[in-house]
């Protein structure tokens, strides 16, 4: 699905239904319970009720989502350069996800968990960052070819 060039209400549509599909499917293979696979944090349903719980967090992974999403945006930016777009999105989605992680028991509710989500999310950042600049850097290497090529009179 090609995001570029849609308006930032439909990114914040696709990513509040992309942050449900997976905050849930996410949560699920890594909270486990007495019975099995869980939809939630165990320490989420204690502190809310099972269902409840679950409801939260779809509608909280979903908010997530379409603020992330919609957050993708300021790449379509001709204002910002790669990395700035970068750093911006980046401190948007940690203003996020901090808190939704928290709030989830997605981490330990204490400074190491939160610290130890903050690297993560660094680390993510970085590998969008690499792999944006590398794409750049291919296509302004393709352009450069063909100007050569241009100029020489080479076919």
């Amino acid at each position: 699905m090609k995001l570029e060039g849609r308006p930032i209400g439909q990114l914040a549509i696709i990513g509040f239904l992309v942050g449900m599909v997976v905050g849930n499917g996410i949560t699920m293979s890594f909270a486990s319970s007495s019975e099995g696979i869980s939809l939630v944090a165990a320490e989420l349903a204690d502190e809310f009720g099972y269902v409840p719980a679950v409801i939260l967090q779809t509608i909280v992974s979903g908010i997530a989502g379409a603020i992330c999403f919609g957050g993708t945006y300021v790449f379509q930016s001709e204002k910002y350069g790669i990395l700035s777009a970068t750093l911006i999105h980046m401190a948007l989605a940690m203003c996020t996800m901090i808190p939704v992680a928290n709030l989830l028991w997605w981490t330990d509710r204490t400074l190491e968990g939160s610290l130890f989500f903050l690297a993560f999310i660094s680390m993510i950042y970085l590998l969008i960052w690499v792999s944006i600049y590398s794409s750049y850097k291919a296509e302004v290497r393709k352009i450069n070819d063909a100007l050569e090529k241009r100029r020489s009179g080479k076919p």
